[in-house]
């Protein structure tokens, strides 16, 4: 999974509202706070590798390496409190090769690679959801402001 799929799809978790996913899958599956602050610092890690502004990949590697810290308090807070686990929660569907009725990829209308400039604001278009779906103020804030200076 690259950074920009594994980004929409935390684009859409975060986004879903959760009396939806309830009606669909009552009691349905969580996703813990730790496991979604890892998975944002894995997109941040590879969008990163594809900028070319050493400046703005310390940037985004501080902002990795702040979540990190912050999934691994909380991997240890929900382990303690069992609000890691699904136990006692009805199985995961699995959803077919297309749930939403059309492949992410079929949307895109040109698969070249972007120009370095529309690289720039797209990557700062997928930082700016990823600030909406963290939990931590601060990495928020700092993904915000990259994600202003690479969109410009």
């Amino acid at each position: 999974m690259n950074a920009r799929s594994t980004s929409r799809f935390l684009y859409i978790i975060a986004k879903l509202k959760p009396a939806i996913w309830d009606s669909i899958h009552p009691h349905g599956p969580r996703v813990s706070i730790a496991s979604r602050e890892y998975l944002i610092a894995m997109a941040i890690k590879g969008f990163a590798s594809e900028l070319n502004q050493r400046s703005l990949s310390t940037k985004l590697a501080a902002v990795q390496k702040t979540l990190v810290q912050f999934a691994g308090q909380r991997i240890a807070t929900d382990y303690d409190d069992d609000n890691w686990c699904g136990t006692g929660r009805p199985p995961i569907p699995v959803p077919g090769p297309n749930p939403f009725g059309f492949s992410l990829d079929e949307v895109m209308l040109n698969p070249q690679p972007l120009p370095p400039k529309e690289l720039q604001r797209e990557i700062g278009g997928y930082l700016l959801m990823l600030s909406e779906a963290t939990s931590h103020e601060g990495a928020a804030k700092d993904l915000g402001s990259i994600a202003g200076s690479l969109m410009r």
